[in-house]
């Protein structure tokens, strides 16, 4: 949840920027941090899931409040890495 917290932080910054009218460098490298953040949180909530998949199997309870958890972060990085990438190429112009 820490790289999840982060990558929504590092999003409200960039959108916070767009108002204050930050240099395009620190827009970039804003959006380059999102998506290295998310990625980050993306593969360490998918290695959450899977052992929460296997102590489910262990333990024949389904902890339903952590396994929703782990399943809106992994929906919550992927949408934030990509919706990064799409914007670094848009206003880079590769789009």
């Amino acid at each position: 949840m820490f790289l999840l917290s982060s990558a929504v932080i590092a999003s409200m910054m960039y959108i916070l920027g767009n108002f204050q009218s930050f240099m395009e460098e620190t827009q970039l490298f804003i959006l380059s941090m999102i998506q290295t953040v998310s990625i980050v949180g993306f593969v360490v909530s998918l290695y959450y899931l899977a052992f929460l998949v296997y102590w489910i199997f262990r333990r024949k309870r389904v902890p339903f409040q952590r396994l929703f958890s782990a399943l809106f972060a992994i929906v919550i990085n992927i949408l934030l890495s990509a919706g990064s990438l799409l914007i670094q190429d848009l206003s880079t112009g590769l789009g």
